[in-house]
């Protein structure tokens, strides 16, 4: 099962981006009027989200449900983004410019790019420590989901 990262766009149009752990796109999209139900669904049909991102602070309610139900950690910033910051940490995350439909998938993209990074340093140590991109990847999922230390999870793979 693919261990994901996921940034959400609440509101009338809710939009969502999915990137792998190495900071693939797999998903971006969006869609009016639907509850937290259909978000799960849409979400979980691409894996495991262990960690879900939000572009603003304080977090609004529909993420905080999310992350509850899933059960992933939550990352946001220590202050709600600009427009134009979201605009920069998207186009230097992509080395070309990246299309995006609306503002909404914009705003998920920038979320979950949020989350990858706060946990980059995290997984930048895991792949310096382990050079088998399968076992890193192994060690990333412990880590991540049963929230045992890296050393502890290199007991356990």
């Amino acid at each position: 099962m693919n261990i994901l990262i996921a940034g959400v766009d609440p509101g009338s149009t809710i939009g969502i981006s999915i990137l792998d752990l190495n900071g693939n796109l797999i998903k971006i999209t969006s869609f009016r009027n639907k509850g937290v139900d259909f978000v799960i669904k849409k979400l979980i049909k691409f894996g495991k989200i262990a960690i879900i991102g939000s572009d603003v602070n304080p977090v609004p309610k529909l993420i905080e449900k999310i992350s509850k139900s899933l059960g992933c950690k939550l990352v946001l910033p220590r202050k709600s983004l600009t427009s134009s910051q979201k605009h920069n940490i998207i186009g230097r995350f992509f080395e070309k410019r990246y299309r995006y439909k609306n503002k909404h998938e914009k705003d998920s993209l920038c979320a979950a790019i949020i989350a990858l990074r706060f946990y980059n340093v995290l997984f930048n140590k895991i792949d310096n420590k382990i050079k088998d991109k399968r076992k890193a990847s192994k060690i990333k999922r412990l880590v991540l989901l049963k929230n045992v230390s890296i050393k502890e999870a290199l007991k356990w793979a």
